[in-house]
């Protein structure tokens, strides 16, 4: 009999932890979710719950380390291409692929700072510490805006 009830509430309270976490993930329909634009190493984080934000701020910063290496050897490349006098077709085809994959590394350096997009009072945060991994497209953070800016709530918003 104290088995069966035993199981019971440990039962009853496992359906409350995942009805609690479910409701938790939800969004308050007048509340805009940050949402991470790419994965990353947590670096920096800028702002924790209560408080005002505006407009840009940023919330949190991944780890820009890959991405600088990644710039630094294509640089090197194209400056070595580029000191060549005369290029064969196929290093001017090599070249165009090191410009457009350092066009690409600047892109995804923006994305690794991740901002509010609206002004704000933050309702809730990721409690992330420098070094923990972040998952692309997880909401980090929820704000109540104190401006509306065109924005319906509850829509995810993607740096």
């Amino acid at each position: 009999m104290r088995v069966q009830y035993a199981l019971t509430t440990a039962f009853a309270l496992l359906l409350f932890y995942v009805a609690f976490e479910a409701l938790n993930r939800l969004p308050a329909p007048n509340t805009v979710p940050v949402v991470t634009g790419t994965a990353g190493i947590a670096a920096a984080v800028y702002h924790h719950q209560g408080e005002t934000i505006h407009t840009g701020d940023p919330l949190l910063q991944l780890d820009t380390r890959a991405v600088d290496a990644r710039e630094r050897a294509l640089q090197v490349g194209i400056h070595q291409l580029e000191s060549s006098m005369r290029l064969r077709s196929d290093q001017r085809q090599e070249l165009r692929q090191l410009y457009a994959e350092l066009e690409a590394a600047e892109l995804n350096r923006t994305r690794l700072t991740v901002t509010s997009p609206v002004d704000g009072v933050i309702i809730s945060v990721v409690p992330f510490q420098c070094g923990d991994v972040v998952k692309a497209d997880s909401i980090i953070a929820t704000i109540e805006p104190t401006k509306a800016k065109g924005l319906t709530g509850g829509e995810p918003v993607r740096p």
